[in-house]
């Protein structure tokens, strides 16, 4: 395969890491991708090779043998079940029924327990790749929301090492900007940052003439809360109770994920929203998204919800795509992330810690980086 690129594109080289996979020419050309029968029996490449798909109960991949390692995988057949229910994914994870579960399978609430358990791991490591940051959005079309020291304000009143410790019970640590500290080639901890300060946030409120009013009120709005668990919930009710110390009535509304996509991507109907994005190994793959006004994008999902256009944004989003040397693009991504703090059309709350938990007899469970989403081949049973 040859690529023929009519600009520099620096982030190719991510974005070929893990956003792309291969395709058998042969079973594909000249049909249309989304219909192609072989999308339901998938010819790969990889150390397994597909038997099954039972509509609501499994996926069975068996050991290829043609696979380029001849001593991989150690595993002769891999049974992928679908357990919708949390509560019986833990009791599958206890009774030794289920061996392996990705991406965070259990609610937070389950993890203390779980963790007791000598025949159970829990890993965070091996979800850095995605570098999710869970952050609230202001929809700036409402007046409200355009000074920034309204903005300031809720970012000061919010404690994130409280968020991080009560309600992500750890799995979470906070975020300082828009770029994860796991992406270490492009973070810098050189931003504004919004300590926990209520007296700071009242202030602030106050030289934007939003003093309190009756039963100490200065400001009300509502908070549309990302339908993704119990975490996500509680979150919500976490920043209602710090906003309303100073003096902010939020009012908290839960949707359906249609309907919260619907109100916020595609109508705008919102004042405030709470949401995690992957970052992913690059910020222009993850992080561009909600600091770029191309990306605005109406009945887009996972794009710039609250509106954000900034002409110097724009500019360094568009340097940042073009300039192929490391040093300057690294430069240009700090400056970036200076000017979202200093903007601040979104408050990055926490760096979250997906992780997976499976059986202690487990042996060789990749923990690079993109160890979730790589091969399981390297995995046996221990005695």
């Amino acid at each position: 395969m040859v690529l023929r690129l009519a600009q520099s594109a620096p982030v190719i080289w991510s974005v070929l890491g893990g956003e792309t996979q291969i395709l058998p020419r042969h079973l594909y050309e000249g049909t249309p991708v989304q219909t192609n029968p072989w999308n339901m029996k998938p010819v790969g490449t990889g150390a397994f090779v597909f038997k099954e798909w039972v509509r609501g109960s499994h996926v069975l991949v068996e050991r290829n043998p043609h696979y380029w390692d001849r001593e991989k995988p150690y595993l002769g057949r891999i049974r992928f079940r679908f357990i919708p229910d949390s509560g019986a994914r833990a009791a599958a994870l206890e009774t030794g029924e289920v061996h392996y579960t990705p991406l965070s399978p259990v609610p937070l609430a389950d993890t203390e327990r779980l963790k007791r358990l000598p025949q159970l791991v829990i890993e965070t490591r091996g979800q850095e790749y995605n570098a999710p940051v869970f952050f609230l959005d202001f929809n700036l079309r409402k007046p409200v929301f355009q000074d920034v020291r309204v903005r300031r304000a809720v970012a000061h009143a919010i404690d994130k090492e409280a968020l991080a410790k009560i309600v992500w019970q750890g799995f979470a640590q906070p975020a300082t900007g828009p770029v994860p500290s796991y992406q270490r080639a492009f973070y810098t901890p050189d931003v504004p940052r919004y300590a926990f300060d209520p007296a700071r946030a009242e202030q602030l409120l106050d030289e934007a003439g939003l003093r309190r009013g009756a039963g100490g009120i200065r400001l009300r709005f509502t908070h549309d809360t990302m339908p993704y668990g119990d975490e996500c919930m509680q979150s919500g009710e976490f920043i209602r109770q710090s906003l309303r110390r100073v003096g902010i009535e939020v009012t908290l509304r839960n949707h359906d994920l249609p309907t919260f996509l619907r109100t916020i991507f595609t109508d705008h109907a919102f004042d405030t929203f709470k949401s995690f994005y992957a970052a992913f190994p690059d910020p222009q793959i993850g992080v561009h998204r909600r600091f770029w006004s191309e990306a605005i994008k109406p009945g887009t999902p996972w794009s710039n919800g609250s509106g954000y256009a900034s002409a110097e944004a724009d500019r360094l989003i568009g340097d940042i795509q073009l300039e192929g040397d490391r040093d300057r693009r690294q430069q240009l991504i700090f400056a970036l992330q200076r000017l979202a703090q200093t903007d601040l059309p979104s408050i990055s709350l926490l760096e979250l810690k997906p992780y997976r938990i499976f059986s202690s007899r487990l042996r060789g469970v990749n923990v690079d980086p993109d160890g979730n989403a790589r091969s399981l081949k390297t995995v046996w049973f221990a005695a």
